[in-house]
């Protein structure tokens, strides 16, 4: 097992150290999830014990993050896969990853947001980054832009007797990975119940939206499954260069290789490289944008950006990469019980997952 994390990991070096920027199937722009990360040839996740992996969509061979001789990988304490399940992404020649402290003073809760740095082992961890009273939601996605990580923080409020509120502030915030700068841009939010998410970079910008409700909520209805609060929802566009952000009515929902979706009130359209727009305003599943097509696992449909056909979707797992002429699949795996445990993968020739025109 050693042998084998040392070839699998000794590519991914190769491929994150040739000076250029991380990449996955948007361009230069690396998308980092709470649980996923495609970089370059390949993808960080995690399976149903929180330990990190990586799969290798050259060869599809999977190993944990660990090189240590006749590890069991059970134990937290001696396991270096253990411990890095939150927005985990490779940059260079290490892993980077978010972490949180949390200690108590009285009713007060202080949060530290830390961003870590690991070798591709994940041993060897160190802290690069501390942002004292932020939280890092894990649910909104981060991106690497060059060598800018761009991540959003939460600042929670508290009343006179230091009990949180659901008052809150929402920050989108920037850490260079060479030069160590970072820096808080500005605060994009601040209301009861806010929230941000961003949706992705799209022709040097990020597009994102911020909710909040404008009265006070109890937590305890959240608990409820058929409890939906009045959310008012914005949605910005921050310039990276310019450092500008503002208010647009149509926005960037969803990129991918060679293809974006454009959100205007009631109209969605998928748009190719070529500027081919295609309404797809009837598609409301989660679907994937891969080599310039629309994946929709759920209703298993494909979209061509550039033809605007329909086709058959063979498959009800994700697509999320294509590489050498075939297609990566990620489904759910699942133990003789029906548990899920992790994260099953396949590569698929085009015939093989796109079927008859609808």
């Amino acid at each position: 097992m050693k042998r084998v994390f040392l070839v699998i990991v000794s590519a991914v070096v190769m491929l994150c150290s040739c000076g250029k920027a991380p990449v996955s199937g948007n361009g230069e722009v690396l998308k980092v999830a709470d649980r996923t990360c495609i970089c370059n040839t390949g993808e960080l996740y995690l399976d149903s014990s929180q330990r990190l992996n990586f799969i290798d969509f050259t060869t599809m061979r999977s190993t944990l993050i660990c090189s240590k001789p006749n590890c069991t990988h059970q134990s937290p304490d001696e396991c270096s896969s253990y411990g890095m399940s939150d927005g985990a992404f490779i940059y260079g020649s290490n892993i980077y990853y978010f972490d949180r402290e949390v200690t108590m003073n009285g009713n007060k809760a202080n949060y530290v947001t830390k961003l870590m740095k690991a070798n591709v082992d994940g041993t060897g961890r160190t802290v690069v980054l501390e942002i004292k009273d932020r939280t890092s939601p894990d649910y909104d996605r981060r991106f690497v832009v060059g060598s800018t990580l761009y991540f959003g923080t939460q600042e929670t409020n508290y009343d006179e007797d230091g009990k949180e509120t659901s008052l809150a502030g929402l920050y989108l915030c920037s850490y260079d990975l060479n030069s160590g700068e970072y820096r808080e841009i500005l605060k994009t939010i601040e209301g009861r119940n806010a929230n941000m998410y961003a949706f992705g970079v799209h022709d040097g910008g990020i597009y994102y939206t911020t909710s909040y409700v404008e009265e006070d909520i109890p937590w305890q209805s959240f608990l409820d499954p058929d409890f939906v609060p009045d959310y008012i929802n914005d949605y910005y566009r921050y310039d990276i260069e310019s450092g500008e952000a503002d208010k647009i009515d149509s926005y960037i929902f969803s990129t991918g290789d060679g293809c974006y979706v454009e959100v205007s009130g009631d109209v969605t359209m998928l748009v190719s490289e070529g500027g081919k727009r295609t309404d797809i305003s009837d598609i409301r599943s989660v679907y994937t944008l891969v080599n310039g097509k629309l994946f929709d696992p759920t209703d298993k449909v494909v979209i061509d950006s550039a033809s605007s056909e329909r086709h058959e979707m063979k498959t009800d797992a994700e697509v999320i990469y294509y590489l050498d002429g075939e297609y990566v699949v990620r489904d759910f795996q699942q133990d003789e019980n029906g548990f899920i445990t992790g994260y099953r993968y396949e590569r698929l020739t085009e015939d093989n997952l796109i079927g008859e025109v609808k």
